[in-house]
């Protein structure tokens, strides 16, 4: 097969993205300059076999592209490439270039920088209304949020974090809405989002054998590319459905990368050791063959997932490894002394929160690393209940309306959807948000993207949906 200008183009861009990517980390820390490379450039060349091959949805009916659409798309190329970027490299929360700034970060930053400036050239101000209701909860969030700065150690870092989530829940999902304008675009961002958690669950077993650089090996609890293996859990346990509706739903001889990206992502789950994580998966999977109806594929999936897991769990004996079994004795040990036992040290950490909200339930202690903290030295494991603890009771009014909301959009998306493909990710994004909600009971995640992500989906399909509804009923 000859290879034309243009793809020659694309494997120079990326070699060079593979070096800049190898030689951040490089700069930072004192690893291998070659090993970064290394890693660099096979990610950057896997991402350019993905585009050129696999990223395409094959044997799933889907709604045709309009002209309109096509011309509205040369326009936004480059904001598109920044974004789908800054969605592979979503994982990866260890690449820090610039502080506490990830390469994702940056990638998302320019797409909006891009998009802003398209704005200001064809002098027009896009405004997408969804719902009211989500920008009811978010007013209400910034009105608990913000009175509680007042009363935090420290108020600038306590801003920081708030706006931190209303980029989030306004720019990032107004440009999701922008961008993703088709069922094919949004299927897209979903293969790089897995892509970017497949290949930290990659690096979680090759842990198993190798120290790698900007990875921590904890008892053999893997955090891979994540800084923490909290985060690795949490990423994984959302992108979990996702990846199993690729593998099960799409119907191409080349399937098979999908299967393996399941494969990844689930092993990314138990080597994070993650309690949390295994029941939002269990869940998730129970609810999807509950809706979808198994099939074939599915049980065969779920065959080869349940021995991989065994021979895991077997090597994970094997070599003193902590394995699933024994992360859940220790977590839901009540023994006081056992350090190990996170359900007795979270649960005296509510009690704590809880005896705070009492003295005043309205105004929260703000969102500072000191200030959210509990007289236990913990900050609160739980989504709702950090919500009232920091940002008092407006705030947590806000964010229930918000996630609720998000949740209906989900329905809805799901329920009119045009076609088969945008039924699966409608399908599949609901559940997987879902997924991060259970994982949010235990772990303080509020401010992470990866777990805003299945909503920056649904936010476009729900306004597919709403069109074509629109359009089919006139």
């Amino acid at each position: 097969m000859s290879v034309r200008f243009k793809d020659t183009q694309l494997i120079i861009f990326a070699l060079l993205l593979g070096v800049i990517c190898g030689s951040v980390p490089t700069l930072l820390v004192s690893y291998s300059f070659y090993f970064m490379i290394l890693i660099g450039v096979i990610v950057s060349i896997a991402v350019l076999v993905f585009f050129r091959r696999y990223i395409t949805p094959v044997g799933i009916k889907s709604l045709p592209i309009t002209s309109d659409i096509d011309k509205e798309t040369v326009n936004y190329k480059f904001t598109m490439f920044f974004y789908g970027i800054g969605t592979l490299f979503l994982g990866q929360l260890s690449f820090r270039p610039a502080g506490d700034i990830t390469i994702s970060d940056l990638c998302y930053f320019s797409a909006v920088g891009l998009w802003f400036f398209i704005i200001v050239k064809n002098h027009k101000i896009p405004f997408y209304v969804l719902t009211h209701w989500l920008g009811v909860g978010l007013v209400l969030f910034l009105i608990g949020a913000t009175l509680s700065i007042f009363n935090s150690v420290l108020p600038i870092q306590s801003l920081s974090k708030v706006l931190r989530l209303v980029f989030i829940i306004t720019v990032w999902f107004t440009l999701s809405i922008k961008l993703l304008n088709t069922e094919q675009k949004v299927f897209k961002m979903l293969l790089l989002w897995v892509l970017s958690i497949a290949f930290n669950g990659l690096i979680a077993v090759l842990q198993l054998k190798w120290e790698i650089p900007l990875t921590t090996n904890h008892y053999g609890r893997m955090s891979a590319f994540t800084g923490h293996v909290s985060d690795l859990g949490g990423m994984t346990s959302v992108a979990w459905i996702p990846a199993l509706m690729l593998a099960t739903t799409v119907k191409s001889r080349k399937s098979v990368i999908y299967y393996v990206l399941l494969l990844l992502v689930g092993l990314g789950v138990i080597l994070s050791g993650s309690v949390s994580g295994m029941i939002a998966i269990s869940l998730g999977t129970f609810i999807w063959m509950f809706i979808s109806r198994p099939n074939f594929k599915f049980l065969f999936v779920l065959f080869v997932m349940a021995t991989s897991i065994v021979a895991l769990f077997l090597y994970q004996e094997a070599n003193g490894y902590v394995t699933p079994l024994s992360r859940f004795e220790s977590t839901t040990s009540l023994a006081a002394n056992d350090e190990n036992g996170t359900l007795m040290s979270r649960a005296v950490t509510y009690q704590a929160a809880f005896e705070v909200i009492k003295e005043n339930p309205f105004v929260g202690v703000g969102y500072d690393e000191i200030s959210n903290k509990t007289v236990t030295g913990f900050p609160v494991h739980n989504l709702y209940l950090a919500a009232w603890f920091e940002g008092g009771i407006i705030a947590l009014l806000g964010m229930m309306i918000m996630t609720v909301t998000i949740l209906y959009l989900g329905v809805y998306a799901t329920k009119n959807a045009p076609s088969k493909l945008h039924y699966n990710l409608s399908l599949g994004l609901l559940i997987s948000f879902a997924c991060a909600l259970v994982f949010g009971m235990t772990a303080p995640i509020l401010y992470q993207r990866y777990i805003w992500m299945p909503a920056a989906l649904i936010l476009p399909l729900y306004k597919l949906a709403r069109d074509y509804k629109k359009k089919t009923s006139k």
